[in-house]
């Protein structure tokens, strides 16, 4: 029988993100955790098992809009930068 507290890596692998993706959804409350002896972290395999289920892909959603990366987010920002410097007509706003 599968053991009912998973290591954070172990979660990290099934759900197929980071350990810190994995700590992430722990602190905003997405994953359900525990603490045990000397504080190591431990994740319930059912929280885990919820999740790959909403989200099989293993990605991660906000609402029901898709999670952006803080990468991902900076890149849109900065298109929608240039593009209203190009609409102004004031190029030196643009972000190279």
């Amino acid at each position: 029988m599968d053991q009912p507290l998973l290591r954070v890596k172990e979660a990290a692998q099934l759900l197929k993100v980071s350990k810190w993706t994995i700590s992430r959804w722990i602190d905003e409350g997405r994953l359900d955790a525990t603490k045990i002896g000397g504080g190591s972290l431990r994740i319930f395999r059912r929280s885990v098992l919820v999740k790959q289920v909403v989200s099989p892909a293993g990605g991660s959603t906000v609402g029901d809009q898709p999670y952006l990366s803080f990468n991902a987010r900076f890149v849109e920002a900065s298109s929608r930068v240039t593009a209203f410097a190009m609409m102004i007509g004031n190029e030196s706003m643009s972000i190279p």
